[in-house]
């Protein structure tokens, strides 16, 4: 089990799913991150070197790399919902769903220890039971 994450058998199809919405995830943060260091270098450098290279520079600046992060956010966004559309009969979207609200609670900074030690001893179990309470309280 990685740090914060449930680890479970996946098929090759929910595999697939699973790292597109990472990469999903992570497109976005990135996209805010570079967003924020902008304004950030903005704020700091109303003139000079630094600001005529970086941020008035029609090749180099911060707000183009954004926008390219952003790109790949839309991107990776569109191709894992045409991963899950795709796949979907192959999919039990119901253990997906389960695995990603634990790994939500997983990463909650008071997430009860026995709840943690039992995702290392019995996942599957841990994502079922989930899976159960979702259905039943739908």
């Amino acid at each position: 089990m990685g740090a914060g994450e449930i680890s479970i058998s996946l098929t090759e199809q929910e595999q697939l799913l699973v790292e597109m919405q990472k990469l999903a995830q992570h497109s976005g943060e990135l996209t805010q991150l570079l967003k924020e260091a902008g304004e950030a270098v903005s704020a700091i450098c109303l003139e000079g070197q630094f600001k005529d290279r970086i941020i008035n520079n029609d090749q180099g600046t911060i707000s183009r790399f954004t926008l390219k992060a952003q790109t790949l956010q839309t991107l990776a966004e569109v191709l894992s919902i045409q991963t899950e559309n795709t796949y979907k009969s192959m999919i039990d979207t119901d253990k997906m769903l389960a695995m990603q609200v634990v790994n939500v609670i997983l990463n909650e900074p008071g997430t009860n220890a026995d709840f943690k030690l039992a995702c290392e001893q019995d996942p599957n179990a841990v994502i079922d039971q989930v899976k159960t309470y979702m259905k039943e309280n739908k």
